[in-house]
């Protein structure tokens, strides 16, 4: 028989209770349709009277309209009439009718609230009626100011006067459109809510309907069925113990009574659990169970399902003769009388005990796998805390360092003066790439680096590094030279940042290890049919040249070709390791080849995405040139002049520094040590309609972080631009900037060029959105 199990199942439920419940639910649908009909009708007449209302309310919110514009009119009207007092006495009039309407108006929605509109529906309009009233009177004013400019013969005054009552009047204007549009869309809501309501009303008693037939079908089927159910169950009640005998071949079998005394039991059962058949029969089932679960609510909650008729099915714990542990996976199966209500219990189950001590044994392997993955995670995530801690603490004085020296490049005039400030600030960008060489390969192991994949144009990344490398070159009487071997994409797919990155590591690297003669980069595109095209690029120099067994290690982190490499040219190792991972994540590979005292060639190819549709160009050494001239000739001073701006910042020196930077710009500069002060500046500033133009906000700070304090701000409505300044360079700490309500972002050490540039985008930005 296998290890099927029989479940006879019954009930208590008698006949002719359905046919009670029948009677009664006809009743009951001839209520409920009553009502129905009655909350259908009055859907429909609350509905009607309602529309109207809103209707009336239309029409009363668009006559504000021309009362705006008859107050508008005489301020315009006295430029050409001259007659001022004539003017003046239209424009009292027209005010006096204006607030007499808008006194109506939000008399009745006072007094006409419906109860099925929100309070907070009555009052967002009551609120855009007063902002229209304040509106108006602006115009009001505005207009008088145009008449007193008059009558002192303050034409060009009078004149701007009027250009600003008009705007004004255009405000309003779009506010009480606003306002219109606003009720319409009440009036809509409340109408389709209303014809909805009765669509399900008329839907339910559709549903009712159908739900007393398909009852009625039940019955006469119930009625067959039951007949049918009492006729089986006598069979399959006798026939139940040959069952039990054919399981019992295979599978330890038990029987109960409902109280849990044991009836009988198989010859499996006994040999499992090394009991004799007299040592069972008539004992109770809690001698099988270990002492600390007889005692549990669920070993009580167990049998009083199986009192109840429920079916138990699963693993559970039991004990032998001699304390021994046996594991079964057993199903408990309580036996029904013709009354409906169980009278015993058969237990159908077999021994798992071994089974469940090797997924015991596997577990446990498991749990210690996944304490190693969590401690791996959790000194992962302390590099990283790390990292970002001393990226932080570097930064922040290098913010100063970095910014006064170029502070004083700009002031001092001693040859020597000038020597020492360039080395500080020239070590101090080696400091401050040595901290970005880490960070980013700190991303790239741990699988964060964000890539940002748009088109761009491969001979503007060109441009762009010759431009910055130019210098380099030029200071060792080195040539960059350019080749294209083929047509190259106008434009490609690839992250520009990083391609231009790992450009600048490899040609600084050919300059840093060439001393005479130049360096080379050819360009050509490989196209092979059913192959996505690539974009190679060779950087050839004519230097020291690699020792052939170091080709293999010199991408591995910290490795340099020998030690005296180091000694001499410095450097960390770090460079080709990063280029060659930012490579491969563009969809590339990196390879070298070298001969001693000749130099070397660093081959590497990109993903350049999909060429269907791009146009093909020759590029030549003169187009990379004026390019980058171009570049060179486009860079102007940026002003700030009369910017009001707030600078949130902790730290005396780069207090002292920003501050600098910004009035040299011509910015006004306010100065707040913590972010609660500098909430508090703001918040002020806002109340007094003065608002900054921009605020810098440090995001480390005592007493008031600056997350909280931006959270704050825009939370009391400030909108104008916040730059986040912060000393964490990753991602994830941009991404928290953003997320406090930060505009923007930027970090330390303070770049004055792209702060300037930063602080001027968000200021136009801005600008734009109010107008």
């Amino acid at each position: 028989m296998g290890d099927h199990v029989y479940q006879y199942k019954s009930s208590n439920f008698r006949w002719y209770y359905l046919y009670y419940f029948l009677a009664g639910l006809d009743i009951l649908t001839l209520a409920v349709s009553l009502f129905l009909g009655h909350s259908l009708l009055g859907i429909y007449t609350d509905s009607v009277r309602e529309n109207n209302v809103w209707m009336d309310r239309v029409s009363e919110y668009s006559r504000l309209n021309q009362l705006a514009a008859a107050v508008n009119a005489p301020g315009n009207n006295v430029f050409e009439s001259g007659d001022i007092e004539a003017e003046s006495r239209r424009l009292d009039a027209a005010y006096q009718e204006f607030k007499f309407s808008l006194k109506k108006n939000l008399e009745d929605l006072t007094r006409n609230k419906s109860d099925k509109t929100s309070e907070k529906t009555f009052l967002e309009l009551s609120q855009q009626l007063k902002q229209i009233d304040r509106q108006v009177s602006n115009i009001y004013n505005q207009a008088n100011f145009v008449f007193q400019e008059l009558k002192q013969n303050k034409k060009e005054s009078a004149g701007i006067g009027m250009a600003q009552m008009d705007q004004s009047f255009s405000v309003a204007l779009t506010s009480i459109g606003k306002l219109c549009d606003s009720v319409r869309q009440i009036q809509s809501a409340r109408f389709g809510s209303e014809e909805s309501r009765a669509k399900q009303i008329g839907t339910i008693e559709l549903v009712l309907a159908c739900v007393v037939f398909l009852i009625l079908l039940s019955a006469i089927w119930y009625a067959h069925k039951l007949g049918s159910y009492m006729r089986r169950q006598h069979l399959q009640n006798e026939d139940f113990k040959y069952q039990i005998a054919a399981i019992g071949r295979s599978q330890m079998v038990v029987e109960f009574k409902i109280d849990g005394t044991i009836i009988d039991a198989n010859d499996k059962f006994m040999e499992s659990m090394c009991y004799s058949r007299d040592e069972v029969i008539g004992k109770k089932h809690v001698m099988l169970v270990p002492p600390e679960d007889v005692r549990s609510r669920e070993y009580r909650e167990f049998w009083e399902r199986l009192a109840q008729g429920e079916h138990i099915t699963g693993e559970f714990k039991r004990v032998g003769k001699y304390g021994n542990t046996v594991w079964i996976y057993a199903s408990y199966t309580p036996i029904i009388d013709l009354n409906g209500k169980p009278y015993k219990v058969v237990k159908f189950s077999a021994d798992i005990t071994e089974r469940i001590l090797i997924y015991k044994s596997l577990k446990n392997t498991k749990s210690e796998l996944a304490k190693a993955k969590e401690s791996a995670e959790a000194a992962n995530r302390a590099k990283s805390e790390f990292l970002a801690n001393m990226s932080h603490e570097i930064r922040t004085p290098m913010t100063a360092i970095l910014g006064f020296s170029e502070i004083l490049l700009t002031k001092i005039v001693d040859k020597d003066d000038i020597e020492s400030a360039s080395i500080i600030k020239q070590n101090g960008e080696y400091l401050l790439t040595l901290i970005n060489q880490i960070l980013d390969l700190s991303k790239i192991e741990s699988a964060k680096l964000e890539l940002e994949c748009i088109d761009c144009s491969p001979s503007r990344i060109l441009a762009d590094v010759y431009s910055i490398m130019r210098v380099q070159a030029e200071r060792k009487n080195l040539e960059i030279e350019i080749q294209f071997d083929s047509p190259i994409p106008e434009t490609i797919q690839t992250d520009p940042t990083r391609l231009q990155q790992v450009l600048i590591n490899l040609v600084s690297n050919a300059i840093k290890f060439t001393s005479a003669g130049k360096v080379k980069i050819v360009v050509q595109l490989l196209q092979v049919s059913n192959v996505e095209p690539k974009l190679q690029f060779d950087i050839i120099d004519s230097g020291i040249g690699i020792d052939a067994g170091k080709l293999e290690t010199i991408f591995q982190p910290f490795a340099q070709s020998d030690t005296s490499t180091t000694r001499k040219y410095g450097g960390t190792g770090l460079g080709l390791t990063i280029s060659k991972k930012l490579i491969e994540a563009l969809g590339g590979s990196i390879s070298v080849s070298s001969t001693i005292g000749k130099g070397s060639t660093f081959s590497f190819t990109i993903g350049i995405g999909s060429l269907n549709q791009t146009r093909m160009v020759e590029v030549t050494q003169q187009t990379i040139s004026s390019n980058e001239n171009v570049m060179v000739s486009n860079e102007v001073e940026i002003s700030l002049h009369n910017y009001d701006i707030l600078l949130a910042e902790d730290g005396l020196h780069n207090q002292r520094l920003i501050q600098f930077m910004l009035e040299k710009a011509g910015a006004n500069v306010t100065i707040a040590n913590n972010g609660k002060i500098a909430f508090e500046l703001a918040t002020m500033a806002l109340n007094e309609n003065r608002p900054f133009d921009v605020i810098l906000m440090d995001m480390q700070m005592p007493v008031m972080d600056g997350y909280l304090s931006t959270q704050k701000l825009r939370e009391i409505g400030y909108m104008g631009p916040i730059i986040a300044l912060t000393a964490h360079a990753m991602s994830t700490d941009r991404k928290k900037c953003l997320d406090a309500g930060c505009s923007d972002f930027t970090t330390k050490p303070i770049d004055r060029k792209q702060l300037l540039e930063v602080i001027k985008e968000q200021a136009n930005q801005e600008q734009l959105s109010t107008v």
